[in-house]
């Protein structure tokens, strides 16, 4: 402290009030901009409309392995001034390899009708895991950040939480987003063998902007074994 007030010391005056000034701005910027923040992550929004899409038929994986999309769930928003609503498509994958040690690959797609568009968050898609090296350490957030016109503000709150307890029920999973794709998405993951409990449940959830499209999607999911083993199944589902 003593040398830091020497160096003050021998510095200018005026070289001295610039760096306070700039201290001062920087710290009200940062204080600016969280309050900012906080204030539009006050205004939430409620899913006026919530709706199950069917479970998938069970497809089996090898000779003792399965795999089914479960507890998949449509809830859209109120539509705002211009017409727009935002809803969520959200599911769980379980899959149950029967041989703990195995690797899966699974994959699942979302996809939604014609002129739907790709809610977005400030930081992107409004895509629910993000990519990840563990998937088991990411957290899922109560509520997400949605661009969205409503209520006076562009930055809604979204609950996102409520229908995603955790996005794996393991460790030493993998996630990658498939290429990108207008009205689609594409979740890869990557089970590594271990001695995981089984089923393995893998949840997701994608939000969009409709404005003529009632809420709708379908869900189509593969996994594949390194033996060479594969299943597919598939769901859909709408709010109209």
């Amino acid at each position: 402290m003593r040398r830091v007030l020497e160096y003050l010391k021998e510095m200018p005056t005026l070289a001295i009030a610039t760096v306070l000034v700039g201290l001062v701005a920087t710290a009200g910027a940062h204080i600016v901009e969280n309050l900012d923040l906080a204030e539009s992550l006050d205004e939430y929004i409620e899913w006026e409309e919530t709706g199950p899409i069917p479970d998938s038929s069970p497809a089996k994986l090898g000779r003792r392995g399965e795999i089914q999309i479960t507890d998949a769930t449509l809830a859209a928003t109120r539509a705002n001034a211009s017409d727009y609503r935002v809803y969520r498509v959200a599911a769980t994958l379980e899959v149950t390899t029967g041989e703990p040690e195995r690797r899966a690959n699974p994959t699942c797609t979302i996809e939604v009708p014609r002129n739907v568009i790709f809610a977005r968050t400030p930081g992107g898609r409004a895509v629910f895991p993000q990519p990840s090296e563990d998937l088991e350490v990411q957290d899922v957030p109560n509520v997400a950040g949605i661009e969205f016109n409503a209520k006076g503000t562009d930055l809604v709150g979204l609950e996102v939480e409520d229908v995603i307890p955790e996005y794996t029920t393991t460790a030493d999973v993998l996630l990658e987003w498939g290429p990108y794709r207008a009205g689609s998405q594409t979740f890869e993951w990557v089970i590594r063998g271990g001695n995981h409990e089984e089923p393995v449940n893998l949840t997701f959830a994608t939000m969009f902007r409709t404005n003529d499209a009632a809420p709708a999607a379908a869900i189509s999911c593969a996994v594949t074994t390194v033996e060479g083993a594969e299943a597919r199944t598939a769901t859909r589902g709408s709010l109209d």
